[in-house]
């Protein structure tokens, strides 16, 4: 049997324990599982979904994303959650998941500063930066992450064309600047995680995916969050989460000793740790 003759089928699996589930893709040519989409539960509220390649050889682009999409769905069903009525919480979450499949080459976006007229922006050493969007470019084309608001705002996601840098003219009117080497995790992408909170004030048993940790076989792994910054009274620069715009943390290592408010779960682990 030759790979154009084998079509991948699924498989599932609940874990050794409860709180834990997988749908796999497995080649029959080798009898060998090549995609995998896992959910582990943090409690009742807070749920991570977690992509990952096994293989080299996987479905095509459209069929892939359509089965994710599947998975996803099953997924948020198995432990109760519902989507949106536009179906945008899977759609936003299948769209992070599908880097897992490719490899991410640079990244880019419009950086927003802290404080206006003059803009004042976060230092070069910073552990965190706000984005009104964040753009992947890699092996699966453009992959632009953005805020999106359900009755909070959470973490979105496309695929396509992603929005426009803005001019070195319009910096100082429109309080961003281009960046076009963005310090996010590059290279072959081992796995995506994505949490998703179901406790969000007014959707309740409502999926909303709000951070997204990208994972490279190198070791490094950087975290994509909704939120923003806020100058307060004394100069403190905060963070805040389920908010306009897009965080991120070029190394996801640190998120967990930051401040958030409100707090946020502290879930993440490097790609070598989570198996």
């Amino acid at each position: 049997m030759n790979h154009h003759e084998c079509h991948f089928v699924e498989e599932y699996d609940d874990g050794p324990q409860g709180g834990s589930e997988t749908w796999s893709l497995v080649d029959p040519c080798t009898k060998t599982k090549a995609w995998t989409v896992s959910r582990q539960d943090f409690g009742p509220q807070s749920h991570v979904l977690r992509a990952e390649q096994h293989a080299e050889r996987l479905p095509e682009s459209a069929e892939l994303m359509h089965r994710t999409r599947i998975f996803v769905n099953r997924l948020f069903e198995q432990v109760g959650l519902t989507d949106d009525p536009v179906g945008w919480a899977a759609d936003n979450v299948t769209a992070m998941l599908a880097l897992a499949s490719g490899s991410i080459d640079a990244w880019s976006g419009n950086e927003w500063a802290y404080s206006f007229e003059p803009n004042v922006w976060l230092l070069d050493d910073s552990r965190r930066r706000v984005y009104d969007f964040l753009c992947a470019d890699g092996s699966t084309g453009q992959t632009t992450f953005c805020s999106y608001q359900d009755v909070e705002f959470g973490l979105g996601c496309q695929r396509g064309e992603s929005p426009a840098l803005v001019r070195p003219e319009d910096e100082q009117t429109w309080g961003r600047r281009a960046c076009e080497n963005v310090p996010a995790v590059t290279g072959r992408i081992r796995a995506v995680e994505v949490l998703c909170e179901s406790h969000v004030r007014g959707m309740e048993n409502r999926a909303l995916p709000v951070e997204a940790a990208i994972h490279a076989w190198s070791g490094a792994s950087s975290l994509v969050l909704s939120g923003d910054q806020y100058l307060r009274t004394g100069g403190q620069v905060t963070f805040s989460r389920f908010d306009t715009d897009v965080t991120l943390v070029p190394d996801a290592r640190d998120a967990d000793s930051l401040e958030w408010w409100p707090p946020r779960p502290q879930w993440v682990r490097s790609g070598d740790e989570r198996t």
